[in-house]
């Protein structure tokens, strides 16, 4: 005797129909839930880019303001474009060493570049002159005729469009 039973409709389950739109959904999303995280550390490291230029910028615009470059024998542009080579900086923080002020100010701007480095690996600098309306332009571009000399720090991308993470005025052109 074959005996068939014929199970109301609420206790045969789920088609595969069902099952596959459901699988369609909870797929779209965790696609989503992955491209919201990798946008949020994207959002983030740029954050803390920001911060890092800002707080740098910061201390050397501070530095400036008080003289620390006028003991440099070269422009403060030209200085820190120097320190990557590696016979501009002095070790100043030695006990040992006699350092006049020139080699306290260079060993000042490697130390600092060596820590923008650090906190922003691919940072882009730039200081320049600035007329008054230009220094807050959110560009790389630099006025010829300016009377203020300011400080860009930014991420170097591959294009070149990027703005600069901070613009920070360092006081009156030398």
């Amino acid at each position: 005797m074959n005996r068939t039973t014929n199970l109301p409709l609420s206790a045969r389950g789920f088609s595969l129909v069902d099952v596959m739109v459901g699988l369609l959904v909870v797929s779209l999303a965790a696609l989503l839930l992955v491209q919201v995280s990798r946008s949020n550390a994207a959002t983030r490291a740029q954050s803390l880019a920001r911060a890092s230029a800002v707080r740098l910028g910061t201390e050397l615009a501070e530095w400036t303001r008080r003289g620390g470059h006028h003991h440099l024998d070269m422009p403060l542009a030209q200085a820190l474009d120097a320190t990557g080579t590696s016979e501009f900086a002095d070790d100043c923080h030695d006990p040992e060493s006699s350092c006049d002020a020139r080699q306290a100010a260079r060993d000042y701007l490697a130390r600092w570049r060596a820590r923008l480095l650090e906190s922003i690996g691919d940072a882009r600098l730039l200081v320049c002159a600035a007329s008054t309306a230009d220094a807050a332009s959110a560009d790389w571009s630099c006025a010829a005729d300016g009377v203020t000399q300011v400080l860009k720090i930014g991420r170097a991308w591959r294009g070149g469009g990027m703005q600069p993470a901070a613009i920070i005025d360092l006081g009156a052109a030398p």
